[in-house]
């Protein structure tokens, strides 16, 4: 029996009973053939950083597939606070991300980052990180109350010659 199972990237790891299986491509499937018994064991790890998507003076993150969002539940900080320019970039990877425990039962993944948000005086040159929480899109603002709502793209501030 064959087992097919994609390569996402070049830090793709695919242990088969705790021994690691050579020829992992990136951008490819990668084919186990044997005869599979009851009780074996398949392991895939995948690198799946977190990255910065920038469109029109907005920018969304996703970890692999999954889109981030912020959500009022984690009561960090006004949403609507400007990145500041020039520190994320389309196809940037943000290393800042850490995952953490989820809250609550009704979160599937959280993650906290120390980002440079907000263009005020009172942050110059955004020398001075905010903390804040993100989840994946798929749990965010799902007590369908009208006090929890969240964000997935965000702002990124202008600059004086835009």
């Amino acid at each position: 029996m064959r087992l097919r199972i994609p390569a996402w990237s070049a830090k793709t790891v695919v242990k088969v009973n705790g021994a690691a299986q050579e020829g992992v491509k990136p951008g490819s499937y990668f084919s186990v053939s044997r005869d599979w018994k009851l009780g074996d064991i398949v392991e895939i790890s995948f690198d799946m950083p977190v990255v910065a998507h920038v469109i029109d003076h907005s920018v969304a993150f996703t970890r692999g597939p999954v889109l981030l969002a912020r959500d009022s539940r984690f009561a960090d900080g006004d949403m609507t606070e400007p990145f500041r320019r020039g520190v994320v970039a389309d196809g940037k990877r943000m290393d800042g991300f850490s995952a953490v425990r989820t809250p609550s039962d009704d979160i599937w993944m959280a993650f906290s980052a120390t980002l440079p948000i907000g263009s005020h005086h009172a942050n110059p040159e955004g020398a001075n990180g905010l903390a804040v929480m993100f989840c994946d899109y798929a749990s965010a603002g799902n007590l369908w109350q009208p006090s929890n709502y969240y964000r997935t793209w965000f702002p990124v501030e202008y600059g004086p010659e835009e």
